[in-house]
């Protein structure tokens, strides 16, 4: 992404995702993504995670999300054994724990209930970076971010606005991708043929004072954004389809968008 202070962010929510990517092995040089599985039913994210998997240098799933894995895969999961598995260990099944014990796996037990396990997943994740000058994450995918309850799903974004997380964050699940935009310009790529039919735009820190956006088919124009106000859901990419699609925010906002992964 770019910096400056008058510097544009690009984003490029789909490039891990495309299907020239996921037939790397382990020994590619693009492995820069960081990739967090959380405790949610795998079989809607079974194509993201077959994707995400050979890109990612650092894989952790988080308390329960073992046993979804063995769930989802059967006896192909032993395809997919993590760096880590960490969290408060609540759900997960103990002869899993012990199986990836076994397998050289980092099984940390994290208690501490002032944060949810997606966060702690995250701060373990730049721990294990950071031991290794070779793993250089340019990016971070969650999934099983959305499902559930939704009281589990909000505090998943409420970590958008409290983790640190120096590289962008994208958050998956049951058909979602959505990420948070600090404040200034951004330009989304919408040019894959993995994008679904909607998006959205909604201030959830927060009023937004002013917005501008172009490339979707109903865009705002210097408008401001608030819960109990303006906001944006149900809004879609302009026709044709655009290659990118612009946002100009004066503060936060979380932007949010189908997602459509097709054969693996």
């Amino acid at each position: 992404m770019s910096s400056g202070q008058d510097a544009v962010h690009r984003w490029l929510p789909f490039g891990a995702l495309s299907p020239s990517k996921h037939i790397l092995d382990d020994t590619s040089e693009e492995r820069d993504v960081g990739l967090i599985v959380l405790n949610q039913p795998l079989h809607s994210q079974r194509r993201e995670l077959e994707r995400l998997w050979p890109r990612s240098s650092v894989r952790i799933f988080v308390d329960g999300a073992i046993n979804r894995v063995t769930d989802c895969f059967g006896d192909d999961a032993d395809r997919y054994t993590p760096d880590i598995v960490c969290g408060d260990f609540d759900s997960a099944d103990k002869s899993l724990l012990d199986v990836y014990r076994s397998k050289g796996v980092h099984v940390y037990e994290t208690p501490d209930q002032n944060y949810n396990d997606f966060h702690k997943s995250l701060l373990e994740l730049w721990k294990y970076a950071g031991a290794d000058p070779q793993r250089k994450l340019t990016q971070v995918y969650v999934l099983g971010a959305f499902g559930g309850r939704l009281d589990q799903v909000l505090s998943n974004l409420n970590v958008l606005y409290t983790a640190v997380c120096p590289v962008p964050l994208f958050l998956m699940g049951e058909g979602n991708l959505a990420w948070l935009l600090d404040s200034g310009r951004h330009e989304i790529a919408v040019d894959s043929g993995l994008e679904g039919d909607w998006c959205g735009l909604v201030p959830v820190g927060g009023r937004c004072d002013r917005v501008t956006t172009t490339g979707l088919h109903w865009n705002l124009d210097d408008q401001p954004m608030e819960m109990g106000g303006l906001i944006s859901t149900s809004n879609r990419l302009e026709t044709p389809p655009p290659q990118s699609v612009t946002i100009n925010c004066s503060h936060r906002l979380l932007w949010c968008m189908g997602v459509n992964i097709g054969p693996t």
